[in-house]
């Protein structure tokens, strides 16, 4: 699927590498969703947070929020 998408194998779609693309955008629902103790964050945090393409947040840190 990867191959057929133009996609290096783990990445998002949406702007993977971008600091405002759809995963960052991802990032503080999916956080919350980990402290709040919901029903598989946890995992999903993880296979989020293993995914191939991640963007460097050096000079947007906006969404570069992780579970506490």
């Amino acid at each position: 699927m990867a191959s057929a998408l133009g996609l290096k194998v783990g990445e998002m779609e949406g702007y993977a590498s971008s600091p405002t693309g759809y995963p960052s955008n991802t990032q503080p629902a999916l956080a919350a969703a980990v402290d709040a103790g919901l029903a598989a964050a946890a995992q999903g945090w993880k296979t989020f947070s293993a995914r191939s393409v991640k963007p460097v947040y050096g000079s947007e840190p906006q969404f570069a929020i992780v579970p506490r």
